[in-house]
C-alpha cells in the first residue's frame, strides 16, 4: 500500500516542490533545426512511476505538449521527426543536519555537544525525478535528455498540480532544442 501511495505522488514531487533541479544532455552532432514534429512513446519499464498513475501521466503529457507547442513543434502520428518518452522514478532520502556546536565553557576549551547546543535534525523525504527523453525517429537514437528532480510534495488541488507540472516541464524543456550552431 505504501508503494502505491508513493507512486501516486511520484510526480507530485516535481509539481509540488518549490525548487526543481534540472540537468540536460544531448548529442552535439545532431542538427536540431531539422526537427518539427513529434509523437508520444511509452516507456515499458514496469517500475516507471508514471505508468502507475494515469492522472499524473496525463498532466505530464499535457505539460510537455504545452511546452513543445509553444516552441513551434507539432504533435503527429504520421512520420514524426522525434519521439518523446517521459518516465519517472522516486528515491527515499535522508537529510542529517547538525547544528549548535559550541567551543569551550567554564570547564575548558574544546567542542561540546551538550546543553545549550549540539542538536541534530534528521529528515526523511521522497525525491522524485521526471525524465524527458527525445529519440530521433530515423535511427531510433537518444538525442536529448532532460531531468527534473525535486522533493515529493502533493499539490492542494488538481489545478495547482497542473500549473506546477507545467512550470516544472517548462523548466526541464527550457534548453530544448539546444542551440548547437548547426543549421541547414
Amino acid at each position: 500500500m505504501l508503494r502505491k501511495s508513493i507512486s501516486f505522488f511520484v510526480l507530485l514531487a516535481l509539481i509540488g516542490c518549490s525548487a526543481v533541479s534540472v540537468s540536460t544532455d544531448y548529442d552535439p552532432a545532431t542538427d536540431f533545426n531539422t526537427y518539427k514534429t513529434y509523437k508520444w512513446g511509452t516507456a515499458n519499464d514496469p517500475n516507471d512511476a508514471l505508468l502507475k498513475n494515469q492522472l499524473v501521466l496525463n498532466r505530464v503529457y499535457k505539460a510537455i505538449d504545452n511546452s513543445l507547442t509553444a516552441k513551434g513543434f507539432t504533435k503527429t502520428d504520421n512520420n514524426p521527426d522525434f519521439v518523446v518518452y517521459p518516465h519517472a522514478g522516486t528515491k527515499e532520502r535522508t537529510n542529517i543536519e547538525s547544528w549548535g556546536y559550541g567551543y569551550g565553557g567554564w570547564w575548558g576549551a574544546g567542542p561540546y555537544m551538550g546543553w545549550p547546543g549540539g542538536n541534530i535534525d534528521v529528515n526523511q523525504y521522497t525525491e522524485g525525478s521526471l525524465f524527458i527523453d527525445i529519440v530521433d525517429m530515423t535511427d531510433n537514437k537518444l538525442i536529448w535528455r532532460g531531468v527534473g528532480t525535486g522533493v515529493v510534495d502533493a499539490p492542494s488541488s488538481p489545478e495547482e498540480g497542473s500549473q506546477k507540472m507545467n512550470d516544472a516541464v517548462a523548466k526541464i524543456l527550457q534548453d530544448f532544442p539546444p542551440h548547437t550552431g548547426s543549421s541547414k
